[in-house]
């Protein structure tokens, strides 16, 4: 299992899908990102390690059986691009991920365990504060 991720660090992307990454998450992703748009329809992008990017296959094996299957890969894993990151640290989004999560200006990445997350900066902070509440709630419940 990869190092975990936490955090959240803020980039610009620039017109070409340009952005930095955070080197912290890097050393820990490897040199090669899978990123994907999100599986909830919120409109972020799932970063992951090699690894980490096999487990999610395997978790969509695991939960899906034939023509369902088959749907869900060609959904998910045909918009999944693979990245690496240049020797300044910086990684292009393609621009079909980039409407996805409608990123433009400032970004939001968030460690997210075994994962980052990238997200348009102003989306994160709407659906974070609208989350702080239930959040709180299921962590009462358990803690």
């Amino acid at each position: 299992m990869a190092a975990r991720l936490s955090g959240k660090k803020t980039a610009t992307i620039d017109a070409r899908g340009r952005m930095s990454f955070p080197a912290q998450y890097l050393a820990k992703l490897g040199s090669t990102l899978y990123v994907t748009p999100d599986t909830e329809g919120l409109g972020y992008l799932l970063v992951n390690s090699e690894e980490g990017y096999d487990e999610f296959c395997n978790e969509l094996k695991e939960n899906f059986r034939g023509n369902k299957l088959k749907q869900v890969n060609r959904h998910c894993l045909s918009a999944t691009e693979t990245l690496e990151p240049d020797k300044l640290g910086r990684i292009s989004i393609p621009e079909a991920l980039c409407k996805h999560a409608g990123l433009t200006g400032k970004v939001a990445i968030i460690g997210v365990g075994d994962y980052a997350e990238i997200w348009d900066e102003e989306r994160f902070l709407a659906d974070d504060a609208e989350k702080a509440e239930s959040t709180n709630a299921l962590m009462a419940e358990v803690m």
